[in-house]
């Protein structure tokens, strides 16, 4: 049990940091998307407003 504790806390640091460079990079395509429609702040507030509950990623915090 012991060994599965060391390679649990072993990688669990480096899952979580890829799954935040995921999620900013996630955010940062979208709002690529955005720009290239180009989409007013207006707009993009209706489609988060508007978004089905199971979004890919969450909604951009102001």
């Amino acid at each position: 049990m012991r060994a599965v504790k060391e390679v649990y806390n072993e990688y669990t640091p480096i899952i979580n940091a890829r799954q935040i460079e995921a999620q900013k990079l996630e955010h940062r395509l979208s709002d690529l998307v955005n720009q290239a429609y180009q989409l007013t702040p207006e707009e993009i507030d209706l489609m988060w407003r508007t978004a089905p509950p199971r979004m890919p990623i969450s909604a951009p915090e102001n």
